[in-house]
């Protein structure tokens, strides 16, 4: 016999998840960095979804469907692309 138990996770542990990640990445804060800096950002999320890094590890397991596919990861890096190319040729 096989028993499953099902948890809600632990309310600190998702705002100590949010709480590390806020001062690096604030989408409510992105129109008050410079456009270099949203460049380096928009890198960098492409960068993380490449490697590997998100959705973090600990996140997958209790939701198995975000997992990001190579073609979710080319939709997010193409995004990313488009915007930095955007910016860069928004005049300062």
């Amino acid at each position: 016999m096989t028993i499953t138990i099902e948890f809600a996770p632990c309310p600190e542990f998702i705002a100590n998840h949010v709480n590390e990640a806020r001062p690096l990445l604030n989408f409510s804060e992105w129109g008050k960095l410079d456009r270099d800096r949203q460049s380096k950002k928009l890198q960098q999320i492409c960068d993380e979804v490449s490697d590997g890094g998100m959705p973090l590890s600990t996140y997958t397991p209790l939701h198995p469907g975000s997992k990001l596919t190579p073609a979710d990861v080319k939709v997010l890096c193409d995004w990313t692309d488009t915007e930095r190319a955007r910016l860069a040729g928004i005049t300062k």
